[in-house]
Formats: structure tokens, C-alpha cells, sequence
């Protein structure tokens, strides 16, 4: 018999679950069904570069903000730019779901 077998995985709170999730930088956990496969299509592609033509409010942004949090966490000091054709439309884009995401964060 294994001893594996005998042990009981401990159960984590769901708190204490994010705060893991958030510690490893795995962040795929706040992203819906739609997101979900934006985000897996992003990291089985071969490609180094990636075009995403969907529906507005379809939840490329999002994902998008959620891979560079995710990026971040992984490799301190990286740095991720967001282009848009005018500085207004990246604060009133990017900003909110920044806020959105950074609200599920452990202090």
C-alpha cells in the first residue's frame, strides 16, 4: 500500500486557495469559459505572435490583463505595455480591470 494512500490531502478555504493561486501566479482561475480558451489558446500556440479577431466585449482585454498580472507575479521586474491609439482609451480600458483584478488579490 502506498503511503500516499493513508493521507488525507488537507482542505484549503477558498481564501486560503487564492492566496496560493496568487502566490504561484496562476490567475486563469478569474477568467470565464469564453476566457478560458483565449488563455489556453495563448499558451499551446507555437506562435510568438498571437491575433485575437472576436466581438467586442467578448473578454480578450481581460484575459490579456490577466496573462501580464500573470507574467508579472512569474518574472519580477517584468514590464508590460499596453498600446491603444490614445493614452485616454488605456486608462479607461486597462485601469478598471487592473482594479477588478487587483481587488481578488490576498493582502
Amino acid at each position: 500500500m502506498n503511503l500516499m494512500d493513508n493521507q488525507q490531502t488537507p482542505k484549503l478555504s477558498k481564501l486560503d486557495a487564492k492566496k496560493e493561486l496568487w502566490r504561484r501566479g496562476e490567475l486563469s482561475w478569474l477568467l470565464d469559459r469564453n476566457q478560458k480558451d483565449l488563455y489556453k489558446l495563448f499558451h499551446e500556440s507555437d506562435h510568438r505572435i498571437q491575433t485575437w479577431l472576436l466581438s467586442r466585449r467578448s473578454g480578450k482585454t481581460f484575459t490579456l490583463v490577466v496573462l501580464a498580472f500573470e507574467m508579472c507575479l512569474r518574472n519580477p521586474r517584468t514590464i508590460v505595455k499596453f498600446v491603444a491609439p490614445t493614452r485616454l482609451q488605456v486608462q479607461t480600458i486597462i485601469r478598471p480591470l487592473i482594479q477588478q483584478i487587483t481587488e481578488t488579490c490576498p493582502e
